[in-house]
């Protein structure tokens, strides 16, 4: 997930259940997880959605994908878990 061995602008939709939090040794550490975000980001395409769902570090990914020009719809919470459907309308160019 640090490393995506696929070229920039590959995808129309990346989907993640449950896996973003696996990107640092330990589900509680975000260290590497804005890492994965923008790996994911990389290998988006513009207009590209990123479907999700998280158990850990539900605000800091929201955060990151807001920052990085993406717009949420869809949240669904739960007890522990949150899903979204998060759609990249601005941030960076295809070009990097």
């Amino acid at each position: 997930m640090l490393h995506l061995p696929f070229a920039d602008a590959s995808f129309d939709a990346v989907f993640a259940f449950v896996a973003i939090h696996h990107a640092s040794p330990s589900h509680h550490d975000f260290t590497n997880v804005p890492h994965a975000l923008a790996e994911i980001d990389r290998v988006l395409r513009p207009r590209g959605i990123l479907a999700y769902e998280e158990i850990e570090h539900k605000e800091g990914i929201r955060s990151w994908l807001i920052e990085h020009g993406y717009v949420l719809a869809g949240i669904e919470r739960g007890w522990k878990r949150e899903a979204a459907v998060a759609e990249r309308v601005g941030g960076r160019s295809p070009e990097g």
